[in-house]
């Protein structure tokens, strides 16, 4: 029975007994690529991750990779952070590289050196690609990126003005944007500064002097290729002062003009439009028609075009309006004559609107060609 308590027991022993623990496996050094396929030129941050005990026995130096065919830039260090309960500490060193050439980019014996001795990391490769020629626009000269270009050039005649260059990107390694000015114009830079530091996004400012002449926008465009990483294709960033176009300009002009004329000559119409018989006979002829007997007012309007069924139609106008006026029942006289006069008034202004005004000019016309045959047949008789 003993025995087998025993072993038992052992058994407790090893399954209670801690593993390994985290600390026991520093300082551990890990080499991490933000892109492992990046483009020729495109940007890439390669970073140190470095875990030690919470407080290292010296000062940590980090050997970075041979970057020999790379462009790269060193980032500013992250404040170290405690990890898995206090008992590690991870730091962090980071390089902003841009690889010049294409194919296979080993980075190996990369690691820290503590107290004299060296901790090297699992090495990683990148595999750089060739950008492509399809679809390659003319002036490009190797930004790559995403990003975007605006130009602020507010206000009229000399003046200072901006063009701003945003993304995630090495702007400060971006070719000047190509600047198109127009005849007599002139672009003076005065400052190109970037903000921002890798991996986050970044703002490169270009402060200008434009001199376009005069008083004028000017015809200023910035125009700048570059490849996009993400939608493997080339974008060609424009950006520039924007006018107008002319025919817009003149045919909204000629749009609000017509409107304008429109609401004038409808509200004249309104106000002019006669409200009753007496009014519309008075412009017609020129005079108050009570200044005139009947039979002048017929001549009058026979000579200016009316047709007999105007003419019948005022005589019936006339007619009913004496029999209002003299009948010896007058309540009797309105109510029989009253749907007739309002017909025929309605009739008579009707006429007049609608055909009056057309009916002089054609007089107007006919007397006119007529003089002019007898003028011409009086000089061949001659």
């Amino acid at each position: 029975m003993r025995p087998v308590l025993f072993i038992i027991f052992l058994l407790c022993l090893v399954l209670s007994s801690p593993g390994p623990s985290a600390a026991e496996n520093l300082p551990a050094v890990r080499l991490l690529l933000s892109n492992p396929a990046p483009y020729v030129g495109e940007e890439v941050i390669v970073t140190l991750e470095i875990r030690t005990a919470p407080r290292p026995q010296s000062a940590i130096t980090p050997i970075w990779p041979n970057l020999d065919s790379s462009a790269s830039a060193e980032l500013p260090t992250p404040p170290p952070r405690l990890e898995e309960d206090q008992a590690v500490l991870v730091q962090i060193m980071q390089r902003a590289v841009r690889p010049l050439r294409s194919g296979r980019l080993p980075l190996s014996s990369a690691g820290v050196s503590i107290a004299g001795q060296t901790y090297h990391a699992q090495p990683v490769e990148l595999r750089v690609l060739t950008l492509p020629e399809q679809g390659r626009p003319e002036g490009f000269a190797g930004a790559i990126g995403q990003v975007t270009m605006e130009l602020q050039a507010e206000g009229r005649g000399s003046r200072e003005i901006q063009l701003v260059l945003s993304g995630p990107a090495a702007l400060e390694t971006f070719p000047t944007p190509q600047a198109e000015v127009g005849a007599n114009e002139r672009l003076i830079l005065l400052q190109d500064g970037t903000v921002g530091t890798a991996p986050q996004e970044r703002t490169r400012t270009l402060r200008y002097l434009y001199l376009p002449g005069g008083n004028d926008r000017g015809r200023l465009a910035f125009r700048l290729p570059v490849f996009d990483p993400l939608a493997h294709k080339y974008v060609v960033l424009n950006a520039g002062i924007e006018h107008i176009p002319t025919w817009l300009v003149h045919s909204t002009f000629l749009l609000f003009t017509f409107l304008v004329l429109y609401l004038l000559l409808r509200s004249y119409r309104k106000s002019r439009t006669p409200r009753t018989v007496e009014e519309a006979l008075e412009r017609i002829i020129g005079r108050p028609p009570t200044q005139l007997c009947r039979d002048e007012i017929v001549e009058i309007l026979r000579r200016r075009g009316a047709d007999r069924q105007l003419l019948s139609n005022l005589a019936a106008y006339w007619q009913s309006h004496d029999a209002q006026r003299f009948a010896p029942d007058a309540l009797r006289a309105g109510e029989i004559t009253g749907e007739e006069q309002q017909n025929s008034q309605r009739l008579l202004l009707q006429l007049i609107r609608m055909k009056s005004w057309l009916r002089w000019l054609l007089t107007a016309v006919e007397k006119t060609i007529k003089d002019q045959l007898r003028a011409r047949m009086a000089k061949l008789s001659m």
